[in-house]
């Protein structure tokens, strides 16, 4: 570059101004290479967006707006079997009834950005699919994805519906929290609302769908909990559940999850909240109740079920020979009786796992961490959850 800008001086004028044109198509083609390469993570538009309004370019914008302090789902499913590539995601299947096969993607084809955001491998960072749709799905579950159709190898955008204010389609539950007890509102302090499926006692912690309200001090508390419709089976029970923790352990809650009908539309419900009992919480351990004891409120609380007289033998030489709580707790954890009663949805297994740790659910990133190491065997996921739930006791 530098030469020729040294040999203008002795070019003719004809020649000079051809020398510069072509100095300026090689300087716009390096600021187009640039902003190519930026534009997939930098860029929050759309291509050609089929949701848009065109008479109000504010309505994305307004379809966006929650309540402060409350979400929606962050779970949505594609249904696909995928891989990260360099070029994006490639959809190695498609589940049948799937959101996917429902929005016409088919096997072969590559995903390549959600809500104008490259997904795959990008400079040797991979930008996992499930994050962003959990960051770019609306309130309204849609979202845009840019795909590259594997039969023609055409972009093409394909409009998603998740979800939403659309007949038919759209299901929430709006409730209202009360107490007589109106604990002054402290720092942590957050009230979780979940919709769960109590079709059989074991999944009595399915859950379907959550929101989070930090606690201002005012009462009643209004929330919303906005579910899938995909998730939700006619022939199935359901239920509300609502708890105030702060850090992790229950402040307030309920006697009794508040059974409720999504098949009729977005019921709405008005619940108590009392004081927590005293004893132990999730893989909390309360010293005033013998080991054993302690055990047999787990195994109601993970299991659904009483402990029988063989298994409170076998617990009891196991603590007779050491063994710790802790590690009694994450056995009960890594267990197939408990990971089961997700049918398979390695999710919610992690989720309901942070709730009883924790008393949150879990985010994408700690999904992603765990979602294969606790694929694993249970005899392999218990050192896993033994450190988990030593955070827990720590805290």
């Amino acid at each position: 570059m530098n030469r020729l800008l040294s040999q203008l001086k002795t070019t003719p004028k004809l020649h000079r101004l051809m020398a510069l044109l072509w100095i300026s198509m090689i300087l716009c083609a390096s600021s187009l290479s640039n902003c190519l390469a930026q534009d997939d993570r930098d860029r929050d538009g759309t291509f050609n967006d089929p949701f848009s309004d065109a008479g109000n370019p504010d309505a994305m914008a307004q379809g966006r707006y929650l309540p402060p302090g409350q979400r929606p789902p962050t779970n949505f499913r594609l249904g696909i079997y995928s891989r990260n590539t360099d070029t994006g995601v490639l959809v190695t299947s498609v589940n049948p009834g799937s959101v996917a096969q429902q929005s016409g993607i088919e096997a072969q084809d590559i995903i390549i950005a959600v809500g104008g955001y490259q997904v795959g491998i990008i400079n040797g960072r991979t930008f996992d699919i499930s994050e962003e749709l959990a960051r770019r799905v609306d309130a309204q579950g849609r979202v845009l994805l840019l795909v590259r159709n594997h039969r023609d190898g055409r972009l093409v955008n394909i409009p998603v519906q998740f979800y939403g204010n659309v007949p038919g389609l759209g299901i929430s539950v709006f409730g209202s929290a009360n107490t007589a007890s109106r604990p002054p509102a402290q720092a942590g302090m957050m009230l979780i609302a979940r919709v769960v499926d109590t079709t059989y006692p074991q999944w009595q912690n399915v859950s379907l769908g959550e929101t989070q309200v930090p606690l201002t001090g005012r009462w009643p508390i209004d929330f919303q909990v906005d579910l899938d419709p995909s998730q939700v089976r006619p022939n199935h029970r359901y239920a509300l559940d609502v708890q105030v923790v702060q850090r992790g352990s229950p402040i307030l809650q309920m006697n009794s999850p508040a059974a409720i009908n999504l098949a009729n539309g977005s019921p709405r419900v008005s619940v108590t909240l009392v004081s927590g009992p005293n004893s132990g919480s999730g893989g909390g351990i309360n010293p005033d109740i013998r080991p054993i004891d302690q055990i047999g409120i787990w195994y109601e609380q993970l299991a659904g079920r009483r402990m029988t007289d063989r298994e409170s033998t076998v617990w009891q030489r196991e603590l007779a020979r050491g063994k710790s709580l802790d590690e009694i707790y994450a056995t009960f954890l890594a267990s197939t009786e408990y990971s089961d009663r997700f049918r398979g949805n390695m999710d919610l297994y992690i989720n309901d796992i942070y709730r009883n740790l924790f008393g949150r659910s879990a985010t994408q990133s700690e999904i992603q961490s765990l979602r294969g190491r606790l694929s694993q065997p249970s005899e392999l996921r218990i050192p896993i959850l033994l450190n988990l739930v030593r955070q827990r006791t720590v805290r």
